[in-house]
């Protein structure tokens, strides 16, 4: 058996900047997102992100608030690309490795084609190390039969679209 290795982190308060930075990312990933929801997020209080919101605002992002419903965002405005850190960069590879083990080969196109994507965005230094990761990570499949399917794009397309789906087995 082995033993688990433990990582400790020292945890400091996420600074102003880089919660609003988050907050506008959740913002353009999101439809509605309460001010309490992001006080859970963020460790904060409500009030703290009423204050980040009005900055955000003030700094000419169109925040649109809903009475009783929360905060989106104006559609079709755009941000710069994210920065990926190193953590998010082989969290994405990782996931990579355990998508290809799918059978549903749409689903590894699409998240192959949303990858390369994403890759795009990765300063040179993650992109480095991203693939020096991806060259040395492996995954051995246990299926004894390889049965390859187009369905799960299908479904997740259905689902998005509130489409009745009929499956036989």
């Amino acid at each position: 058996m082995v033993n688990p290795v433990w990582v400790h982190y020292l945890c400091f308060p996420m600074s102003q900047l880089s919660r609003l930075i988050s907050i506008l990312t959740l913002l353009k990933s999101k439809r509605i997102l309460t001010a309490t929801e992001l006080s859970e997020k963020f460790d904060v209080s409500v009030r703290t992100i009423y204050r980040d919101v009005k900055k955000l605002e003030d700094s000419g992002v169109p925040i649109l608030t809903i009475e009783g419903k929360g905060y989106s965002i104006m559609d079709g405005y755009t941000v710069e690309p994210v920065q990926f850190t190193e953590k998010e960069a082989n969290a994405l590879i990782t996931a990579e490795l355990l998508i290809n083990q799918s059978s549903d080969e749409s689903f590894k196109a699409d998240f192959k084609d949303a990858l390369t994507k994403i890759k795009s965005v990765f300063k040179s230094s993650v992109q480095e190390k991203s693939e020096l990761l991806q060259s040395k990570i492996h995954a051995y499949e246990e299926w004894s039969e390889y049965i390859s399917s187009n369905i799960l794009s299908e479904i997740q397309m259905a689902i998005i679209n509130f489409n009745l789906v009929e499956i036989h087995y």
